[in-house]
């Protein structure tokens, strides 16, 4: 039915759709592309035997085309949700909802189990045709660093960017392993070179690390000038801090001198590991030294008001705190918040540090 909803629902604003490519209509309704309809028919329809409701729909959208001019092409639709049909397993090419990145008035979509790798992208039929969105998220989703180049060469507005890879259940049979391989420097890279419009970016990788490995870190951001909130492992970020024998190691670099100069909150995953007393407070000591010393420089980020950690998987014990610094101008905070809820997952408690500036 969603077809035939849609195209008698003009003034329809905001569309929550899970896909499952029955009604293949239903996103070639979505393009909002009067100029490109037929071509948007043809090249992903004329080969599909359609329903009956889909039929249909097409009749009553070619009507409202015909009779109301202004209404054609849903010209009030701001924001797009399309999840995967299988809430738990395998997931949609990208390039079955390229329609959707045409529409000239979308403004925010919002996608869960999406498969947005190289092999998708060269299917792309319009892959020179401009995307209006401002804002992306991607959740459970499979991405590389030619996905975030893709993104960015494409969504030249996009201004709010989140990033969430999908785990191994998400991973099925056509796609090679070597297909889907994050490289946090090539991911870096891209954003130094396309990302100076974004002004929020997150980017999770702890399903992916549950599967797979990230190579490499996505370095410095300071060349980001409109960067304002930012949200990632603070390891994938900077790098690894660097025990005594791993000479071939990078050191990791300061926060100071990764972070752009207009930076106003900071999020710092937990990556997901789980720790022996011993190593979470080593973790902990780590993440907690390189937050202070950003600190110590705070003058250096005027517009810094906000810090926070994500922890979980180990306690401290002992009466051991988890911030146990003390730095003039910042209150702390430490809290309890049931997290990561997924469709597979009832999610868990979570500890959460709160640095917020007070002058």
């Amino acid at each position: 039915m969603a077809p035939l909803i849609l195209a008698l629902s003009p003034q329809v604003r905001l569309v929550d759709y899970t896909f499952d490519n029955t009604s293949p209509c239903t996103m070639w309704i979505l393009s909002g592309r009067p100029d490109l309809e037929m071509s948007l028919k043809e090249d992903y329809y004329d080969d599909t035997e359609l329903a009956e409701e889909d039929e249909e729909a097409l009749k009553e959208y070619e009507l409202g085309r015909r009779e109301t001019c202004a209404n054609y092409g849903l010209p009030h639709l701001e924001e797009v949700r399309i999840r995967h049909a299988d809430c738990t397993d395998s997931h949609t090419p990208i390039d079955d909802l390229e329609p959707v990145l045409l529409h000239p008035n979308l403004k925010t979509l919002r996608l869960l189990g999406i498969g947005w790798l190289s092999s998708p992208i060269s299917s792309f039929k319009f892959p020179n045709e401009p995307c209006n969105l401002e804002t992306l998220d991607l959740k459970e989703c499979l991405f590389d660093h030619s996905s975030l180049k893709n993104i960015l060469t494409r969504c030249k507005k996009l201004k709010w960017l989140c990033m969430e890879t999908a785990d191994a259940r998400r991973h099925d049979m056509h796609i090679d392993e070597e297909e889907w391989d994050i490289d946090l420097s090539k991911i870096g890279d891209v954003l130094r070179r396309l990302g100076h419009n974004l002004e929020y970016f997150s980017l999770q990788t702890i399903e992916y690390d549950n599967w797979g490995f990230c190579n490499g870190r996505l370095g410095s951001l300071c060349n980001l000038k409109a960067l304002r909130h930012l949200k990632v492992i603070l390891n994938n970020f900077t790098g690894r801090v660097r025990d005594s024998w791993e000479t071939d190691l990078e050191q990791e670099i300061p926060l100071a001198e990764a972070l752009p100069p207009m930076i106003e909150t900071l999020h710092l995953h937990w990556d997901e590991e789980y720790y022996s007393h011993v190593e979470y407070k080593r973790f902990c000591d780590n993440i907690n030294g390189a937050v202070f010393k950003l600190l110590m420089a705070a003058d250096s980020f005027p517009n810094l008001r906000k810090i926070s950690m994500e922890r979980h998987g180990g306690e401290r014990q002992n009466g051991e705190s988890e911030w146990d610094k003390s730095v003039d101008g910042w209150q702390v905070e430490v809290t309890k918040e049931h997290l990561w809820q997924r469709y597979s997952s009832s999610g868990c408690m979570r500890t959460l540090i709160y640095l917020t500036k007070t002058s």
